[in-house]
């Protein structure tokens, strides 16, 4: 075996076998945090326009979930929104879950209406604020979407901080999607983005 081949092998292990996640060497055991999600249309008026949203627990933006490392996350979604939907959780390693990822017609097939479906995945040794949202046409525009939060137990700058504040930013249109995508993909928009002038 050459050196390199040695060399491949012993990371491999040490890495898979001999090295346990660094959480379960100090003592955090990792739980299931279950959430129950419904996606559905709901009446709002976040910036005083009122209009009709696509919103996950009748919330614009949709609940922070909030998770350590290691942590199984069970996500119940209730499909209410009169249109297929799938859900993408925005930067998780789905290794070993590929089903889960949220990506319709390619990982999964959608959630029909009326329908529910659960994910249900291990999260990676990944730490930071990352976000879920819908994956299926315009539906994250309108509102489908939520910030997904991923703590260290043992975060090493724990005592330099009080408090975490999360802040969403997001493009809010008084028009629904699916209008302003039609606009976008018409020849006449010229690929200019729909309310700008060229």
């Amino acid at each position: 075996m050459t050196f390199y081949g040695i060399f491949f092998f012993y990371i491999i292990f040490w890495t898979a076998v001999v090295s346990p996640t660094p959480i379960l060497n100090r003592g955090y055991k990792p739980k299931t945090n279950n959430f129950d999600l419904t996606i559905e249309k709901v009446t709002l008026a976040p910036d005083g326009f009122t209009r009709q949203l696509s919103t996950v627990n009748g919330q614009y933006p949709g609940p922070t979930l909030e998770v350590n490392k290691g942590d199984r996350i069970v996500m119940k979604i209730h499909n209410k929104l009169g249109e297929p939907t799938a859900i993408h959780a925005h930067g998780m390693l789905q290794r070993g879950t590929p089903w889960f990822d949220g990506v319709p017609w390619m990982a999964q097939c959608v959630i029909p209406d009326d329908y529910e479906f659960t994910y249900n995945f291990t999260v990676p040794d990944q730490v930071g604020t990352h976000w879920y949202h819908a994956h299926e046409t315009m539906q994250y525009v309108d509102g489908v979407f939520g910030a997904l939060i991923i703590h260290d137990p043992d975060d090493p700058y724990k005592s330099e901080y009080d408090e975490e504040i999360i802040v969403m930013l997001n493009d809010y249109h008084h028009t629904n999607a699916k209008i302003l995508l039609k606009q976008f993909l018409s020849p006449e928009s010229q690929g200019i983005e729909p309310g700008k002038k060229d």
